[in-house]
């Protein structure tokens, strides 16, 4: 798979989260990338990206908190 496609799509997950939580863009990849969502969407891509934005943010949120994330 083309890493340029991942990495937008990555990107797409962020904004999502950004606007759902009320936050910016670095904040999002910053948690995300501390408790490992950035590895889990970029890995995972096959299956996520066939999902809504909405459960593929779920799903990162949710890797976040079995990690130590608090959101």
């Amino acid at each position: 798979m083309n890493e340029r496609v991942k990495i937008q799509y990555l990107f797409l997950c962020m904004m999502k989260c950004a606007v759902k939580r009320h936050t910016t863009l670095k904040a999002v990849y910053s948690y995300f990338n501390q408790y490992g969502a950035v590895s889990f969407l970029m890995d995972c891509y096959e299956a996520e990206h066939q999902l809504s934005l909405e459960d593929a943010v779920e799903d990162a949120e949710t890797v976040c908190r079995n990690n130590g994330g608090t959101w």
